[in-house]
């Protein structure tokens, strides 16, 4: 019965941890030497695990944009024509990638809808129908319509136009089936 008094009465007491005192306690029995040799390795430590969290982040952050700001690229030349249909210069062509949308675009995996919503080709690879996403706009506030496109390619089949894209429209035949 007096063991288990002097157990329940060692249950209550609080539980003692190893405290600041026995770290300053281990610290004062080393030499200088050691205290030195330690300070340099518990630095080493801290610096180690600060660069290791800092690589970790650095290796999954994404960087995400804020709206707005601006753009600067430089090009090397002077712009002449900043259309696509007569774009003939790599600066030309670079002004008119930034300025311009396509029906597709060129992406790593292939050609992506740009202003069409989709696409489809016909088995036998002559007829391509393109329809295009809803609520697209000018810069100006206008509608981008089938007209808009039906125009474009019709200016660069144009013989007067001169586009350097002429011949890759030649004998297509371009047809409006709804606005979209």
């Amino acid at each position: 019965m007096e063991n288990i008094k002097k157990l329940s009465e060692k249950l209550r007491q609080p539980l003692k941890t190893p405290g600041q005192g026995i770290f300053s306690q281990i610290i004062h029995t080393l030499s200088a030497r050691e205290r030195f040799v330690l300070s340099i390795f518990v630095l080493a430590f801290v610096t180690s695990g600060i660069v290791l969290i800092w690589n970790i982040q650095q290796e999954f952050l994404i960087e995400v944009p804020t709206e707005g700001g601006s753009l600067t690229e430089g090009v090397i030349g002077s712009p002449r024509f900043i259309s696509p249909l007569l774009a003939t210069s790599d600066t030309d062509r670079d002004l008119t990638t930034l300025v311009y949308s396509g029906l597709l675009r060129a992406s790593t995996s292939g050609l992506i809808p740009d202003l069409a919503e989709s696409f489809s080709v016909s088995e036998d690879g002559l007829e391509y129908t393109f329809t295009l996403r809803e609520n697209i706009k000018w810069h100006d506030g206008e509608p981008v319509t089938a007209d808009d496109v039906v125009f474009t390619i019709e200016k660069a089949q144009d013989p007067t136009l001169r586009s350097p894209k002429r011949a890759v429209w030649e004998g297509v035949v371009v047809e409006k089936v709804d606005e979209q």
